[in-house]
């Protein structure tokens, strides 16, 4: 239903998402060696931290990977950029590390890299600061993969036509878009696609939103059954109660039917469908962008149509 356990905690953030495919990399060949790439050091450290501790702490981590637990040696390093798991002698780089844009790139190679929110506001506003992003990614991120069977995972919220994601769906990358609508549009591996190279591994996964064959909006069949396709995804948050917040969000969570929950999430959807500008809604809520820089007709220009028309 789109939720993914992590010991004791029941989460959706893709961020948690993240952490939990770093924690089945590292357990499935501890010889690898990986890396958690965000906006800043300090960003890309907490979610190491948190991976840190799963591995010294979490007896469900060490149920399905018993063998998972920090390393004896004393020059391995433990620290808040970098961790080194039992494995054999031999490897000189740390098992996870942990940078940012702000921070020192490793110069070693690396077997797979998790790039999460890396793209931000201030990063995406201008055509020089997305350049300056997508340079900083080839030359400082990309370069770093092992020629050999390497692989690097891009997953963030959508800022801009042209940031880094969107540049590499167009450079023919598999891809994946999710709205809260429950919708899904998947973009398989070109390259696969060109050469006749099995595609990457959504097949049995995904089922079309719509039966028209050239839709290219996909949802998860963890919803099934869903045959109008009426459920919002994660609609199950409004199951359970909220504590009382500034926000006036509260009421939203008081459902305690399936019904009930698909209902509140529509009411909520529209609620912030009205109290959000359009282009707002669908980055925020929908992963669409638009560039007003280069708009024909701009945000602003309709803002002050509308204004005339309420003062009228």
């Amino acid at each position: 239903d789109g939720r993914y356990l992590l010991g004791d905690f029941t989460v959706t953030h893709n961020t948690y998402t993240t952490l939990g495919l770093s924690l089945m990399l590292i357990g499935e060949d501890v010889t690898l060696r990986g890396a958690l790439v965000s906006a800043t050091e300090g960003q890309a450290s907490k979610q190491l931290g948190v991976v840190s501790d799963y591995i010294k702490f979490s007896d469900e981590l060490r149920l399905v990977y018993p063998h998972l637990r920090p390393s004896t040696r004393s020059r391995d390093p433990w620290t808040q950029t970098a961790i080194t798991v039992e494995r054999p002698a031999g490897i000189p780089d740390p098992t996870l590390v942990a940078y940012g844009m702000d921070g020192a790139v490793p110069g070693s190679r690396l077997n797979w890299i998790i790039v999460d929110d890396l793209l931000t506001r201030e990063n995406t506003a201008t055509k020089a600061q997305r350049d300056k992003v997508y340079s900083w990614v080839d030359s400082s991120v990309l370069s770093r993969l092992d020629p050999r069977g390497a692989r690097v995972v891009f997953t963030n919220s959508a800022w801009h036509p042209e940031d880094v994601l969107h540049m590499l769906e167009k450079l023919g990358w598999p891809t994946l878009r999710m709205d809260i609508l429950g919708n899904i549009r998947v973009q398989d591996d070109v390259d696969c696609e060109l050469t006749g190279r099995p595609i990457w591994d959504h097949g049995g996964l995904l089922r079309p939103a719509t039966p028209d064959p050239d839709e290219e909006n996909y949802r998860l069949t963890a919803h099934d059954p869903d045959p109008n396709n009426s459920k919002p995804l994660w609609f199950e948050r409004f199951y359970m109660p909220s504590p009382a917040t500034t926000t006036g969000e509260e009421k939203w969570a008081a459902a305690k039917t399936e019904e009930e929950a698909v209902a509140q999430a529509h009411e909520f959807i529209a609620h912030k469908r009205r109290t959000h500008l359009p282009a707002e809604f669908n980055r925020l809520f929908l992963n669409l962008t638009r560039d007003d820089g280069t708009a024909m007709c701009k945000a602003e220009w309709v803002e002050k149509c509308k204004k005339k028309a309420r003062d009228l």
